[in-house]
């Protein structure tokens, strides 16, 4: 304490910084204190203020809410559910190493998943996803999973519903969604077409970025692996995309003429986007519930940066895209079924030090690779 004293804030004890930090929210008011130095900014990221989630290997789904009381602290959870509910805006939620089994996640406010496992190797941590991971500030998606939930102070037995007026939802400004050092995946074949990721209905200046993360949408009839929708800039960083669908998503299924167009022209990049323009105009067409192609990635009207990633065995496009920005470095689009890149409408890409390798099931050519 006389040290902390005599040269500052740098000195202060651990705990006392920890306790500081603690009555703070954890965006923006704990983040601006850990400014103060390198000493508070360290403390300021101690994994007590984390929210911590068992995998499906603990075993804490089947036990009792006594022992669950005993064995843990009030921010560990048998869930991401529970645990998403739970948090505050800025919060880290921790993935303990084995798998999490999961159906329909929201995600409406800025928050950071990272998966712990001794290697950070992503294939440690698996989320084996039946529907979707929502990334949506509109309040549209309701979780309607009827998976068990509980932390230490909650029944066992009670359901947990993320609703738009979820309290510690972000309201109004932008919202950072990160994933680092996991995998998400489909345990098995699901029915409904679906993304790993589908972002949409979030303010300007948004950002879902994946670090060190492989998605692999294989066992789902249909959807991208990743479909970014609109005002929001998707950061990728060593991450491999795989497993693509080959039809349109289920949002998109209201507008008959628009599905039908779709499904006819069979993923052709060029006559899909056309479907979009061309139907905008019509007053059956929700601009907000988008097709979602069977591609690694699809994007309307976003921006992209990827760096060091792999997108491979796609059933549609590596990435198609309507109205985008792309950068992409050191990435490798290899053996999509169609062309590596399609993009429509005015857009910008940028390929610096990239791989387009045997993509495209109609032409052993090597501009199949290449964009439309």
């Amino acid at each position: 304490i006389e040290l902390a004293k005599k040269n500052g804030y740098n000195y202060a004890p651990k705990n006392v910084i920890l306790t500081i930090l603690s009555f703070l929210l954890p965006y923006p008011e704990r983040i601006n204190a850990s400014l103060t130095c390198l000493n508070w900014a360290l403390h300021g990221r101690n994994e007590c203020f984390y929210l911590k989630v068992l995998s499906v290997e603990s075993g804490a789904r089947d036990d009792t809410i006594e022992n669950i009381n005993k064995k843990y602290d009030i921010n560990t959870f048998i869930n991401i559910e529970s645990a998403v509910k739970a948090s505050k805006k800025g919060n880290t939620i921790r993935l303990e190493s084995g798998h999490h089994w999961e159906n329909k996640l929201i995600i409406n406010k800025t928050i950071r998943f990272i998966g712990n496992s001794i290697d950070n190797a992503p294939a440690s941590v698996v989320i084996e996803l039946n529907d979707s991971i929502y990334v949506d500030t509109s309040g549209s998606g309701t979780s309607t999973s009827t998976s068990t939930s509980t932390n230490n102070a909650s029944n066992k037995n009670k359901v947990s519903n993320i609703t738009k007026t979820d309290i510690n939802s972000n309201s109004g400004g932008s919202v950072i969604v990160r994933f680092s050092n996991l995998t998400i995946r489909r345990p098995g074949k699901i029915t409904t077409p679906s993304s790993c990721i589908h972002i949409s209905n979030v303010p300007q200046g948004s950002i879902c970025s994946l670090y060190n993360c492989i998605l692999n949408n294989e066992g789902s009839p249909g959807g991208s692996v990743i479909a970014a929708l609109g005002n929001v800039k998707l950061q990728l960083y060593s991450t491999v995309i795989s497993g693509g669908g080959t039809s349109i998503s289920n949002q998109a299924s209201a507008n008959a003429n628009v599905s039908a167009n779709v499904s006819a022209n069979a993923n052709d990049g060029a006559n899909v986007g056309a479907s979009i323009v061309t139907s905008k105009n019509n007053k059956n067409f929700n601009s907000k519930e988008r097709i979602v192609y069977g591609s690694g990635i699809s994007a309307i009207g976003c921006k992209i940066f990827a760096q060091s990633c792999i997108i491979h065995n796609n059933n549609g496009y590596g990435m198609v895209g309507l109205e985008m920005d792309a950068f992409f470095f050191q990435c490798k689009f290899l053996k999509n079924s169609h062309k590596a890149i399609s993009v429509l409408g005015k857009s910008i890409i940028c390929l610096n030090t990239c791989e387009l390798l045997d993509n495209s099931s109609s032409s052993s050519s090597s501009s199949s690779n290449f964009m439309n």
